[in-house]
């Protein structure tokens, strides 16, 4: 018998850093399906083990123009046309009662197993 909250069994656990990009991509889920998210994993080391400024020129290389120029408008122009702060993954899962955990080793055994954990239930 299908669940009729997930179609076809869908659970969703996220694997983020806890960042205003990373809470954009997960907010249309969240408000259109929260019942699929059962968990959020939290990388709680710096981007690519880089410092700001370094995570920064590595992205704009590998990622290009069209990255850099979209990060721009997500932080700047949107803070400043309408004031509001971002919303993080960590709120997100937290408004809606997920279960979180934060790990500077994504690939730890309790990692690994917190989001194998999720993909069962």
């Amino acid at each position: 018998m299908r669940s009729k909250t997930r179609p076809d069994g869908m659970r969703i656990v996220f694997l983020a850093v806890d960042d205003e990009f990373a809470g954009l991509m997960q907010k249309y889920i969240y408000e259109r399906h929260p019942e699929w998210v059962v968990g959020c994993v939290i990388s709680s080391t710096l981007l690519y083990r880089r410092s700001n400024l370094g995570a920064a020129l590595f992205l704009a290389r590998h990622s290009g123009l069209t990255y850099i120029g979209q990060m721009f408008k997500m932080k700047i122009i949107r803070q400043m046309s309408n004031g509001r702060g971002a919303v993080s993954p960590r709120t997100l899962a937290e408004q809606h009662g997920v279960e979180i955990h934060c790990t500077a080793d994504i690939n730890s055994h309790d990692s690994l197993a917190r989001l194998l954990r999720g993909s069962r239930t």
